[in-house]
């Protein structure tokens, strides 16, 4: 097998003895600022789960995250156990990569924000820390001390490089076509996943309702059969966006309703006169599943447009914030500028039918098992959230023919297929086994008793690597015979032909990341064609559907 990845780690002694260096080092060099964040976050905690206060530096931030965009160097950093920042990624065309002289795994050791020689060490530095003061305005330097290692021996080079615009590709909405072949039929299913609902906050550049339409917009002239969302880990974003999206599938009408404190009801409408994509459709969802994307999904399910696969249920938020600039309330502050911002929780959203998904989400019509049904994550399980509640159903709410989803039919070919499954049985196994060790809720402090679990745990993983690599191989193999891929991305909107995808030449074209020694132990993990078991299924239950819906429409002509 592998080398044991973990032999060249310092000792358990060293790792603990670094950390507590680093959380020491925090505390020595924390600022004003700092123990300000931490008041007002501790008090706007105790209202619900999603009031926050954000300083001025952490605002920046958001905006970043929910715009995908910054002006930076095009990096991924990390940081390591002996305090220095280390680069685990660096953008394909982004300034690092064009000026040249970063490398993967190199380690920052000191940061120059103007490049004018006022060096700042970096060593035990939060990463947030680091960050700002390698963002900045567009084409000014930043200078970068760094350590490398060449012929065995750390040397320690100085790099200036030209900050740019960094687009993160790899959380905007992208999108695959499967054609699958079977006796001599060929269906040409699409996935299209969504990471976020972003929006750019200073000026509509970047919007995923616009993305998704330029997406869409491609599909139909690629004639796909049916469409998968998948929305999983989804955990939101902005509601204008999802208002937008929504009327894509299910045109004019009402998306979402919203009640204010006062008890105010508002409907946000679509305004779509008609679905810019009718075909069969099913949506993705986890546990991660959250906000926007419980509007989404639970809209979709509400008009009786979509087959909604996946957990349980979704995370359950049904709260809505707005950010409010403190300075504009408070404008004798003598330091209006540092006054930082607050997200405040002031509505809350209900579905058109007149359910609220706090709490208890969305239920998925088909569900399928899934490991973090063991665990205690959602709203649920958070403090101070508010209580689940129903509101009547909007007046103007007109649901499609619930029958035309076929959804009995769908979930009982799905558990023939779960139900034959080897991965949905070792699956169980697992969630049986982690729903004990959570109930039971201990750990053995005795060393023979610990090295014998790890034993076993090892032993078990092994066995799985080993099963798997031959049912990996079938599936491959079948894949092969009966499976083309092509790839979807904005680039690719206006291509004359679409990429195809070979799995075995696939690489990241958005990132060039360091080797991980610990994550390469995981290889026999890795689904085939990077469809995981839940896509695949979900790829199945359309394929299902799409044949329902013929056999339904053929029926109608024969009784013509």
């Amino acid at each position: 097998g592998k080398p044991d990845p973990f032999r060249s780690k310092p000792s358990i002694k060293k790792t603990v003895d670094l950390k507590f260096d680093r959380l020491l080092k925090s505390i020595e060099e924390i600022e004003q600022e700092d123990i300000a964040n931490y008041f007002f976050s501790a008090v706007t905690k105790a209202y619900d789960p999603h009031s926050e206060y954000f300083s001025l530096n952490e605002m920046a931030q958001f905006k970043i995250d929910v715009s995908n965009e910054l002006v930076g160097i095009g990096a991924r950093l990390h940081s390591n156990d002996n305090g220095e920042i280390e680069i685990k990624g660096i953008v394909n065309g982004g300034p690092a990569d064009r000026q040249g002289e970063l490398k993967l795994g190199d380690r920052i050791i000191a940061v120059s924000a103007e490049n004018d020689g006022n060096w700042k060490s970096v060593l035990f530095k939060s990463l947030d820390r680091v960050i700002e003061d390698i963002l900045g305005e567009e084409d000014a330097l930043v200078g970068l001390r760094v350590r490398r290692e060449a012929n065995g021996k750390d040397e320690v080079a100085e790099i200036a490089i030209p900050r740019g615009v960094v687009t993160m590709k790899d959380e905007l909405a992208t999108a695959r076509i499967y054609d699958y072949r079977q006796d001599k039929k060929l269906r040409r299913l699409a996935v299209l996943t969504i990471p976020s609902f972003y929006f750019d906050f200073e000026n509509l550049g970047s919007r995923v309702s616009v993305d998704v339409e330029r997406l869409l917009g491609r599909l139909q002239k690629e004639q796909v059969d049916g469409l998968v969302l998948d929305l999983r880990n989804n955990t939101g974003g902005s509601l204008p966006e999802v208002q937008r999206l929504t009327g894509f599938f299910t045109g004019r009408g009402p998306v979402v309703q919203v009640r204010s404190k006062s008890g105010q009801i508002r409907a946000l409408n679509s305004l779509h006169r008609k679905p810019f994509y009718d075909g069969p459709l099913i949506v993705l969802v986890n546990r991660n599943s959250a906000s926007a994307t419980e509007i989404l999904a639970g809209a979709l399910q509400d008009y009786n447009r979509a087959v909604i696969v996946g957990a349980s249920s979704t995370y359950g938020k049904g709260t809505v914030q707005k950010m409010m600039d403190i300075s504009e309330y408070m404008p004798i502050l003598a330091d209006r500028e540092s006054a930082g911002w607050l997200k405040l929780t002031f509505q809350k959203y209900y579905r058109v039918s007149g359910s609220s998904v706090q709490i208890k989400g969305v239920i998925p019509d088909l569900i399928l098992p899934g490991l973090s049904d063991s665990f205690e994550k959602g709203e649920g399980f958070k403090k101070y959230a508010l209580p689940h509640d129903i509101i009547r159903r909007n007046p103007d709410f007109t649901p499609l023919q619930r029958n035309e989803l076929f959804v009995s039919k769908l979930i009982q070919k799905s558990r023939e297929r779960v139900d034959a499954e080897p991965y949905y049985k070792h699956l169980t196994a697992d969630i049986l086994r982690a729903k004990k060790a959570l109930k039971e809720n201990s750990v053995s402090l005795n060393l023979s008793d610990r090295l014998a679990e790890l034993k076993e745990e090892e032993s078990l993983r092994s066995l799985r690597v080993k099963e798997r690599t031959k049912y990996f191989a079938a599936i491959k193999k079948r894949d092969e015979k009966e499976l083309k891929i092509f790839h979807l991305t904005l680039d690719d909107v206006n291509a004359g032909k679409l990429p195809p995808v070979d799995p075995k030449e696939e690489v990241d074209d958005y990132i060039r990341r360091a080797t991980d020694e610990i994550a390469d132990l995981e290889e026999g993990f890795k689904w085939p064609n990077g469809i995981d078991p839940v896509k695949r299924e979900g790829l199945h239950v359309l394929r299902d559907l799409i044949e329902a819906t013929e056999l339904k429409d053929l029926a109608k002509v024969d009784a013509k």
